[in-house]
């Protein structure tokens, strides 16, 4: 954005700057860096911040939707494994380092068990509030199936301003977290199962799939 106004207006200070319709002193190119990003930290104040490049991306390279697969089938699993039972430095590790690990989303259950804890236990209030705004679009189709799609298009607007490879492993998190609240559809077929197949599915055509709420207990 600051690259783009600097081609358009090369002698910065020689302009009115307005901000919201309030008048703004630019008279250097940092002014209006500055100005800009108090601007953009205002417009996407929700936005979860996840410090891997790998997965903050509008569309994944061939090992992230990989390494992305790989992360859904290991929170698929009964007893999910500490830090989901990556070793090395493949994609899938720093993926589950930067968003699972850091916003504390495996813990211990009632039985013992490694299990996806709410994201709610996030220090980060972006992810907090991110992971609760996909719960309450959940909790509003209790009376009617919604569009996945309508959701995708909402975090990827202010407030979120989320990536779409990133939008699509946090909407199966909290799917997985619910998974026996919610009922998965394609095309209109319900889904018994999750599987990495059909997340791969969701994310090449989102607009196949709806939710609708049940509101079962997650620890039935």
């Amino acid at each position: 954005l600051y690259n783009s106004l600097k081609s358009i207006y090369p002698n910065i200070g020689n302009q009115f700057w307005y901000c919201k319709a309030i008048p703004k002193n630019i008279n250097s190119s940092s002014d209006l860096n500055r100005l800009i990003s108090i601007s953009c930290e205002e417009a996407y104040c929700k936005t979860p911040i996840i410090r891997n490049e790998i997965i903050n991306r509008s569309k994944l390279s061939t090992p992230g939707v990989l390494a992305v697969k790989k992360i859904i089938a290991a929170c698929l699993k009964e007893d999910i494994q500490e830090n989901l039972g990556f070793e090395g430095n493949g994609p899938e590790v720093s993926i589950t380092r930067a968003l699972i690990t850091a916003n504390r989303l495996i813990g211990i259950d009632k039985l013992g068990n490694n299990t996806l804890l709410t994201g709610n236990e996030s220090s980060d209030e972006g992810f907090r509030e991110t992971w609760n705004h996909i719960e309450r679009f959940f909790k509003g189709t209790e009376k009617k199936p919604k569009n996945l799609n309508e959701l995708i298009k909402e975090l990827s607007a202010a407030p979120y301003g989320i990536k779409t490879g990133l939008t699509n492993l946090l909407i199966w998190l909290v799917l997985i977290y619910h998974i026996k609240s919610v009922s998965l559809y394609e095309t209109g077929t319900y889904l018994p199962q999750f599987s990495p197949e059909i997340f791969e599915r969701f994310t090449k055509a989102p607009q196949s799939f709806s939710i609708r709420w049940l509101g079962y207990n997650k620890n039935l």
